[in-house]
């Protein structure tokens, strides 16, 4: 997990030019990709707010690890699920499936930034 320029989502222009490049140089900056696999299919709203959830999670976790920011400028997310069978309409992180996704997120992220180093 790299964690080398934790940024705040909503940081003033003047922060966000003084982090640098996203990619394209060693070192720049880390980041912290994250796939989740789910074996329900999710509706497309579901999905989108899975996206949310586990983000919410990320930002949880690197917050209680001492991260000044709720991630990196390179982060990225993808949620996977089932193409078919029953589509679960929720992906909030109080529906059945997004409190799932919620906490293996929040436990992953944080046990890997805890390794990465509290900022």
């Amino acid at each position: 997990m790299g964690l080398t320029h934790p940024s705040w989502a909503a940081a003033p222009d003047a922060d966000a030019a003084a982090a640098g490049p996203a990619i394209g140089s060693p070192g720049a900056a880390g980041t912290v990709n994250i796939v989740a696999v789910l074996d329900r299919r999710l509706s497309g709203a579901a999905l989108v707010n899975a996206v949310m959830t586990v983000t919410e999670a990320k930002s949880q976790a690197l917050w209680e690890a001492g991260f000044a920011g709720t991630g990196t400028p390179s982060d990225a997310v993808a949620v996977l699920c089932a193409p078919s069978g029953p589509a679960e309409a929720f992906g909030g992180p109080r529906s059945r499936y997004g409190s799932r996704l919620a906490r293996a997120v929040h436990r992953a992220v944080l046990d890997g930034s805890r390794r990465a180093g509290a900022r």
